[in-house]
């Protein structure tokens, strides 16, 4: 069996994909998120901002020249790194 291409897979999937990495890895870290809107292909990442605050942060799965990227808050990560990404979005939503 032939594996398909990477620029085969349609943006929404990998966007959809790499959000749902994402999720579960801040899960990991004791934190709640859930995705928004996956369906249409817009999908964006919810985490919950713990303190008397609350509210939430939302990240989003953008494509950039140099490849996919998780995006949030005006900065942004190599989606390559999600673990790193996961790790800092935790503690910024902790604190």
């Amino acid at each position: 069996m032939t594996m398909p291409r990477a620029d085969s897979v349609p943006s929404k999937v990998t966007r959809f994909l790499l959000l749902s990495e994402l999720c579960r890895r801040l899960g990991e870290h004791g934190c709640t998120s859930y995705l928004v809107n996956p369906a249409s292909g817009g999908a964006v990442l919810r985490v919950s901002v713990a303190g008397a605050g609350g509210g939430w942060l939302a990240v989003a799965a953008v494509e950039r020249p140099e490849g996919w990227a998780y995006a949030w808050a005006g900065r942004w990560g190599p989606a390559q790194q999600c673990e790193r990404i996961a790790r800092h979005l935790a503690r910024a939503v902790a604190a």
